[in-house]
C-alpha cells in the first residue's frame, strides 16, 4: 500500500541524488586533472612498449594479442554541439534545462588527448565518427561533437608512428 509507495519514492530519490553527486564529483575530478600534463609521465618504455616485445608478438595474429585501449577515445574535448543523429534528443534536453556542460559531464569518458593516450601506451582506440555538415568534416563524437576532426587524429597517429 502506501508504505510500499513511499519506500519506492524514497529509493528513487536516493538513486537520483547519488547520480547527481557522483556526476558533480566526476566533473570536479576531470577539471582537476585537466591541468596535469600526462605527457610528462610517459616514459620511453610506455611509448615504445610494443617494440620491446616485438620478438614475442611477431608471429601472432591480431586476435591473439591483448592491447590496452580506451573507450570513446576521442571524448576528451567535446564541444557544446550535438552530433546530427541525436540533435532532436539534444533539443529535448535543452528544453528541460539540461545544459551542454552537464551533458558533457556524462559524455566525457577520457581526460587525455589521443597523443597523451599514445604516449602512455594505449594501442587500441574506440573512435566514433560522424559527418558534421556545418564544417563539412568527419568529427569524433560521443553524443556531443568533438573539437577534433578525424583527419587531425589520423595525423596524430601518423606522426606517432614515425
Amino acid at each position: 500500500g502506501m508504505e510500499k509507495k513511499n519506500s519506492i519514492i524514497f529509493c528513487i530519490f536516493v538513486y537520483v541524488l547519488l547520480i547527481t553527486v557522483s556526476n558533480i564529483w566526476m566533473i570536479q575530478a576531470m577539471e582537476n586533472n585537466l591541468n596535469y600534463n600526462y605527457s610528462q609521465c610517459a616514459t620511453q618504455y610506455q611509448t615504445q612498449w610494443m617494440s620491446s616485445i616485438s620478438g614475442f608478438i611477431a608471429n601472432k595474429s591480431i586476435y591473439q594479442l591483448v592491447l590496452p585501449g580506451t573507450h570513446d577515445s576521442g571524448s576528451w574535448a567535446l564541444s557544446d554541439y550535438p552530433s546530427a543523429d541525436i540533435s532532436a534528443k539534444f533539443d529535448q534536453f535543452l528544453a528541460i534545462g539540461v545544459t551542454p556542460a552537464y551533458m558533457r559531464g556524462w559524455a566525457v569518458t577520457q581526460t587525455l588527448s589521443i597523443q597523451d593516450q599514445l604516449n602512455l601506451g594505449v594501442r587500441y582506440f574506440d573512435l566514433r565518427t560522424t559527418y558534421d555538415t556545418n564544417s563539412s568534416t568527419f568529427r569524433l563524437y560521443h553524443f556531443l561533437l568533438s573539437n577534433y576532426t578525424l583527419s587531425s587524429v589520423l595525423e596524430t597517429f601518423y606522426q606517432f608512428s614515425l
